[in-house]
């Protein structure tokens, strides 16, 4: 794996993907750029696991990834991302999303982690505190067997199957 803090450019802070792309065991610390603040993949397939994405902001779409290819997530964490749509996630094509964590993230305007125009599946995913209009918002795909902690939840025509679990934090008084 690799580390990559700091960095800035116009789409896609780290990686312009123009053709086939793996991203295994990374970490990806307060990058930024226009759209996508990490990754910026452009109509061709990406791959990331096991991947750790901290305080990356874009201006407009995807605090972390923009994503006009095909998007396959898996066991990765995206906290404190920033994007006008899709906090974390901007996605144009088509993303999948497996066994991940979103926590903390904000959208300006819809999706403050996930904002999908068209499709999205996510699976065994985890969402918590993100804030904006909606955690995940897409028009098309499947949610299932996930996590929605305090207020985090769906919009658009998405379908979210009935084992997605929606919970609240207790808070205890000392």
């Amino acid at each position: 794996g690799s580390a990559f803090d700091y960095n800035t450019a116009h789409n896609g802070a780290v990686i312009n993907s123009k053709g086939l792309m793996t991203i295994d065991s990374s970490n990806f610390t307060n990058n930024s750029a226009h759209n996508g603040g990490v990754i910026y993949n452009d109509r061709n397939h990406a791959t990331v696991n096991n991947s750790l994405f901290s305080d990356n902001y874009a201006n407009a779409q995807g605090g972390a990834i923009y994503n006009s290819g095909y998007l396959k997530l898996s066991n990765s964490i995206f906290d404190g991302m920033y994007g006008s749509t899709g906090g974390a996630i901007h996605n144009d094509q088509n993303v999948t999303v497996y066994n991940s964590t979103f926590t903390n993230n904000r959208a300006g305007y819809n999706g403050a982690a996930i904002y999908s125009i068209n499709v999205v599946f996510v699976s065994d995913s985890t969402f918590r505190d993100n804030g904006g209009n909606k955690a995940v918002y897409s028009d098309y795909g499947n949610i299932e067997n996930c996590k929605f902690i305090d207020g985090d939840n769906v919009s658009g025509r998405i379908t979210v199957a009935p084992d997605c679990q929606y919970l609240t934090t207790p808070v205890f008084d000392d």
